[in-house]
């Protein structure tokens, strides 16, 4: 019987009880329960994964976006000169960061993109390929139970028919008296397989169960690499943040002296502003 065969038919008698039911199943119980609780958790720490990485290329996209409007022109206003022709209020035109330090920008996404990949989503991953891999090796050891327990029936029906053998040339009523020792013979080549394949499940059991066990010690950090990942957005973001600063205060229109709620119209009114005004100091 082939390796495969053998297995795939240990699996459908173990499924649908089609065997000797007083027949005990090879336990591997603890990895089992071990592994499925990893399993659950896999998929929790890749949606964070996913979550993350879109914090990231959002932070990023919001500092590009940011950048390139500050580059931008403000919008001219005009008046009527004395000879009637409508003119630019200020002939020097302005852009959006005045005074803005656009450089901080490149530093709070390079502070974003090093950091997270380094300090954060390197460890994620690194959990996650430990994962698949465990994953693999469950796959084996579940190929190795297989494999034993169908050995081991085959060593059972061997030593029944051995005992009956025997008890049959005790009686004189073995018809061939070498059928028996064909019999033992065979039965000692097959507990040496199921030996040796008992050795290598005990082997492989052992080796998964401490990379599972280690696995599921180690999920207890991603609350902390889930903090360092606000705390790296947070950093970015003051650094972003600098860029307005002015001494240590946060520069608003008013400092720089474009307040637009106190502009006079050609008719001695005052415009209303559609931004609400800013009290930052």
């Amino acid at each position: 019987m082939g390796i495969r065969w053998r297995r795939l038919n240990e699996r459908v008698k173990q499924r649908l009880g089609l065997a000797n039911t007083s027949f005990l199943i090879t336990s591997n119980r603890r990895c089992e329960m071990m592994f499925e609780e990893a399993s659950h958790f896999a998929v929790h720490l890749r949606r964070m994964e996913a979550t993350i990485k879109k914090l990231q290329d959002n932070a990023e996209e919001m500092m590009v976006d940011t950048r390139n409007i500050m580059l931008c022109s403000l919008p001219c206003t005009f008046d009527y000169s004395p000879s009637g022709q409508a003119v630019p209020e200020d002939p020097e035109p302005q852009i959006v960061g005045q005074n803005v330090k656009l450089d901080k920008f490149s530093v709070a996404m390079q502070t974003v993109k090093q950091k997270m990949e380094e300090e954060v989503m390197e460890p994620l991953r690194s959990w996650l390929e430990a994962f698949n891999n465990a994953v693999d090796r469950m796959k084996r050891l579940e190929s190795l139970r297989l494999e034993l327990d169908s050995r081991r029936r085959t060593v059972e029906v061997l030593k029944d028919k051995v005992e009956k053998q025997k008890s049959m040339l005790d009686s004189g009523s073995l018809r061939s008296p070498s059928a028996h020792d064909l019999s033992l013979k065979k039965l000692l080549h097959k507990e040496e397989k199921k030996n040796s394949t008992q050795s290598t499940f005990q082997n492989h059991e052992s080796e998964v169960y401490k990379i599972l066990y280690t696995l599921n010690k180690d999920t207890a950090c991603l609350r902390d690499y889930t903090a360092l990942a606000f705390n790296i957005l947070t950093e970015a973001f003051g650094a972003a943040e600098s860029a307005f600063l002015n001494n240590g205060v946060l520069m608003n229109s008013t400092s720089l002296g474009t307040d637009i709620t106190n502009t006079p119209s050609n008719h001695g009114r005052r415009h209303s502003s559609a931004f609400p005004v800013s009290t930052v100091r």
